[in-house]
C-alpha cells in the first residue's frame, strides 16, 4: 500500500493520508474499531482515532484473543517488529497464493496453542526462520505460525530465537477485566 520500507524519520512528513493508513494497519484493533476506521473519510479524524487508540493501549492492558472462542492468546504489549519487516503487521502470500495479514508477537500463551507438523524453512516469510502451523487448543481454529530461528547466530534484539505470527482474521483485542485499576 505504501511502497515505503522506512517508517521512521521524515518519510511521512508530507503524506498524512499514507501515514494514517500505515498507523491504522499496524494496530491490533477490534472489528468494531476497524469498521469505524473504514467509515472515516477524514484524515485528521483517522489520525485522532489512532492517537486515542494508542493512548488507550498504553493505559489499559489489552488482550489478544481467538476470534472464534475468546481464548487468551497474548497481549498487545507482546507485539513487535521483526528485523527486516515493515511493522508489527504485514501481508504475506503463501505458495498457494493466499494472502495472510499477520501480527508478530514476542510471546504467546503456549498452553493455549497446539502445533501441526514439523518446522519448515521452505517458503518462510522470514529468512533464517522455520515455520510451524499453530492452532487454538480450544476451538482448533488456525491462528497462524510459530517461527523458530534456524541459525546459531547470536540472538539479536529484533530477530529473536522464537516468535509467533498470528493471522489478523483469527485474533482480536479485548480489555483485560482483571486489571487492578
Amino acid at each position: 500500500l505504501l511502497g515505503e520500507k522506512d517508517f521512521s524519520g521524515d518519510v511521512f512528513l508530507n503524506r498524512p493520508l499514507q501515514y494514517s493508513f500505515m498507523l491504522a494497519s499496524n494496530l491490533p484493533l477490534s472489528i468494531s474499531d476497524k469498521l469505524s476506521l473504514l467509515a472515516m473519510n477524514c484524515i485528521l479524524g483517522r489520525l485522532e482515532f489512532v492517537h486515542n487508540k494508542l493512548i488507550e493501549l498504553q493505559e489499559k492492558r489489552k488482550l489478544i484473543i481467538c476470534t472464534m472462542c475468546d481464548l487468551e492468546m497474548s497481549n498487545v504489549s507482546s507485539l513487535f517488529t521483526v528485523g527486516g519487516a515493515e511493522g508489527t503487521t504485514g501481508a504475506y502470500v503463501n505458495s498457494h497464493g493466499v494472502i495472510h495479514q499477520i501480527l508478530t508477537f514476542r510471546s504467546v500463551n503456549e498452553r493455549f496453542l497446539r502445533y501441526h507438523g514439523g518446522a519448515h524453512t521452505q517458503d518462510s516469510w522470514f529468512p533464517g526462520y522455520a515455520w510451524t502451523i499453530t492452532y487454538c487448543r480450544r476451538c482448533h481454529s488456525h491462528l497462524g505460525w510459530k517461527f523458530t530461528k534456524v541459525h546459531d547466530d547470536p540472538v539479536e534484539i529484533d530477530r529473536p530465537a522464537v516468535f509467533w505470527g498470528l493471522a489478523g482474521s483469527s485474533v482480536t483485542t479485548q480489555d483485560d477485566n482483571n486489571d487492578d485499576d
